[in-house]
């Protein structure tokens, strides 16, 4: 009896350790977001009209699956900046040639610098308000609602189901800000379990990757 007793002991001790290191992994990588090691991606429609968000999307799925092989590949975030500024050029020309085939001859602006962000929330993990560097696409007079997500580190491409990323939509919509409206008008759906679970299924599968690329001022 007493041995029995002893090694349901030992047993809840080695769980214990597992989940008190897996606790501070997460403390690591929840520490490692800020706004000086976070690259953002931010495409801003010329117009809340249907044709106008439709070509949003297609510009937002074109410059994701162009930064993707890249960006899931650098190991810190120097490397990852300066893959996105070596691909300014590009990015502008993958944007032109959607509006183009779209049938619209409205200009496209690349711009590449610190922007003012709100804080967000994904879950319990919070992107501090700040500023952020970002590589923003203005489509046409840029009045539209906009669309961003995080390029480094690469929550832009998590694919979990093998798609292009129902949590991503997920994600980014929920965390979107609206250029007109502002930050307080839209609904904020970052509590919902789905979203919480999907997203901290991604980060806890991955974490130590990400305590390692995400390096305080590199």
């Amino acid at each position: 009896m007493m041995r029995r007793e002893i090694g349901i002991l030992l047993l809840l001790g080695f769980l214990g350790m597992g989940a008190l290191f897996k606790y501070l992994d997460w403390v690591q990588v929840t520490k490692a977001f800020t706004a000086n090691n976070l690259i953002r991606l931010h495409v801003i429609a010329n117009s809340d009209e249907r044709k106008d968000q439709e070509i949003k999307h297609l510009v937002r799925d074109r410059i994701v699956e162009a930064l993707r092989d890249q960006l899931c590949r650098v190991n810190s975030y120097s490397e990852a900046r300066d893959v996105v500024r070596r691909s300014l050029s590009s990015l502008s020309d993958i944007a032109r040639e959607v509006v183009t085939a779209e049938g619209c001859s409205y200009p496209v602006r690349v711009e590449w610098g610190r922007f003012p962000f709100p804080a967000k929330s994904y879950g319990n993990l919070t992107l501090p308000e700040g500023e952020y560097e970002a590589v923003r696409l203005v489509l046409g007079e840029g009045e539209g609602s906009n669309w961003w997500c995080v390029l480094f580190p690469p929550l832009c491409f998590v694919d979990i189901s093998g798609e292009t990323s129902e949590f991503e939509e997920t994600a980014v919509e929920t965390l979107t800000q609206d250029t007109r409206q502002g930050d307080g008008e839209r609904k904020d759906n970052t509590n919902k379990p789905g979203l919480k679970f999907r997203f901290f299924e991604y980060l806890q599968r991955d974490d130590g990757y990400l305590a390692r690329i995400m390096k305080f001022g590199e």
